[in-house]
C-alpha cells in the first residue's frame, strides 16, 4: 500500500551559482582553467630571462663602492734610477706638470739607487727636473701616456748630469726585436757585450748603449775591459724577451768591489700569487 505521508527525497542536483549545495554548503564557483600556448609560454621564458641579467647591472648603478675602493683611472708606470753621483746632498728627480704640481720619483745620496717598482703617474706632459744643492737641470717636455711603462735614468756624464727616458713597453709588435739597455758603470773600464748574431757592442765609461735581440730568451755576454790591458772580467747573463718588453744589463761594482753585470727587467711586472 503506498504511503502518502513520505517525506520528500532532497533535491542533490549541482545548484546554480549563488545557491547552496545539500545541507547549507555554498555553491563553488566553476574553476577556470587559462589556456597557454607555446608562444606564450617562450615569451614568459624570455622576460625573465631578461629580468634576471639585468639585476646585476641594476645592483651596480644603485649600491656605492666598497670602502676603500676606487675606481680603476688612468695611469703611466713610471720608474727612476740615480746612478753614482758622489754628491754630498741628496740628489733629487721630480716630474712637473703644467700646473706646476711635483711628485717626486726618486731621490738618493752619494750612492746609486735602483727602482723597486713602478709608480702610477697621471697621463699628461711633464718637465722631469733634477735638483741638486749645486744647482740642477731639466729635460725638454714629454709626455707619458696611459698604459705604457718608462724608465727614467739620472746620471752624470762627460762632469755633467742628463736625464734619459727609455719606453718599456708594451711593444706595437710582439713579433719584432726588443732593446736591450748597456748601461756602464765600471769606472775607467770599457765593457764589451756580445748575444746571439748582434754585432759586439762596445761602452765606453758611465756610457749607455743599446742592442735589439729577438723576442726569446737569450744568453748575453758581459766582458769589463781591464784598465791595465790585462785579462777581462767574463760574466753570462740571460735576458727572457720572449716575456719581457725590454731588458737593462747594469754593469757596477759589487759589494766586493768587482765588477759584476746586474739584468733588470723593463715593462709591466708579473703578478705574485698568494701564498
Amino acid at each position: 500500500m503506498t504511503n502518502f505521508n513520505r517525506p520528500k527525497r532532497a533535491d542533490v542536483s549541482t545548484p546554480k551559482t549563488g545557491q547552496t549545495k545539500g545541507r547549507g554548503c555554498p555553491a563553488r564557483a566553476p574553476f577556470f582553467v587559462p589556456k597557454f600556448t607555446v608562444s606564450d609560454t617562450m615569451s614568459s621564458l624570455l622576460l625573465l630571462a631578461f629580468a634576471i641579467a639585468m639585476v646585476p647591472c641594476a645592483l651596480n648603478a644603485q649600491l656605492p663602492a666598497a670602502p676603500g675602493e676606487e675606481p680603476a683611472q688612468p695611469a703611466a708606470r713610471v720608474r727612476c734610477w740615480i746612478f753614482p753621483h758622489g754628491e754630498k746632498d741628496s740628489a733629487t728627480v721630480v716630474a712637473r706638470g703644467a700646473d706646476k704640481t711635483e711628485h717626486q720619483l726618486a731621490s738618493a745620496k752619494g750612492v746609486a739607487v735602483s727602482p723597486t717598482g713602478y709608480a702610477a703617474l697621471a697621463p699628461w706632459t711633464y718637465t722631469l727636473d733634477l735638483k741638486l744643492r749645486s744647482g740642477g737641470v731639466s729635460s725638454p717636455p714629454i709626455q707619458f701616456k696611459d698604459g705604457n711603462f718608462y724608465t727614467v735614468a739620472a746620471m752624470p756624464k762627460g762632469g755633467a748630469w742628463q736625464i734619459t727616458t727609455y719606453f718599456d713597453g708594451p711593444p706595437a709588435d710582439k713579433s719584432a726585436p726588443r732593446p736591450v739597455h748597456v748601461l756602464n758603470f765600471s769606472p775607467g773600464r770599457s765593457t764589451v757585450v756580445r748575444a746571439g748574431n748582434a754585432p759586439p757592442l762596445q761602452v765606453p765609461p758611465g756610457a749607455v748603449a743599446e742592442m735589439q735581440l729577438p723576442p726569446q730568451r737569450v744568453p748575453v755576454r758581459v766582458e769589463v775591459l781591464a784598465a791595465d790591458g790585462g785579462p777581462p772580467a767574463l760574466s753570462t747573463v740571460e735576458v727572457d724577451l720572449k716575456e719581457w718588453p725590454c731588458a737593462y744589463v747594469v754593469v757596477s761594482a759589487d759589494y766586493r768591489g768587482r765588477m759584476r753585470p746586474r739584468v733588470l727587467r723593463g715593462g709591466e711586472e708579473p703578478e705574485i700569487a698568494a701564498p
